[in-house]
């Protein structure tokens, strides 16, 4: 039997313009690139991380017709979220609500708002109150 798994490597998001998705996860999110590849069959890889979440930008040649799956959300922590939601607002992120959700009752206490990424991937940010 292997050892255990060392845990969550990288999440993988289809997009259908690699520039546009970098540069929003890159200057709008502020991730930092890690890696970029291209594929022989011309699809495009960009490996961008904040903290310890790193994500992976698919970009196939031929766009991928993508439908609500398992995956719900990536969620990204962050310190004093409602600087962030001012900062991304002020650039014309899309947010799902208003304002910024107080999790009552969440273990040590937390913050949460959702937005949107520039094909329609749900982002969560979330901050520890405690």
């Amino acid at each position: 039997m292997p050892e255990k798994l060392c845990g969550l490597a990288h999440i993988g998001i289809y997009v259908a313009d690699a520039e546009a998705s970098k540069n929003f996860y890159l200057n709008t999110l502020r991730f930092d690139l890690k890696a970029e590849h291209e594929l022989p069959n011309g699809t495009k890889l960009i490996f961008c991380d904040a903290g310890d979440c790193r994500i992976e930008l698919i970009c196939p040649p031929v766009p991928v017709k993508r439908e609500e799956g398992v995956v719900s959300h990536i969620a990204v922590e962050c310190k004093n979220i409602e600087a962030w939601v001012d900062a991304l607002k002020a650039k014309d992120v899309y947010f799902e609500s208003e304002k910024v959700n107080a999790m009552n009752g969440f273990p040590g206490g937390a913050k949460n708002i959702f937005l949107h990424g520039p094909d329609g991937e749900r982002i969560e940010l979330w901050e520890y109150t405690e």
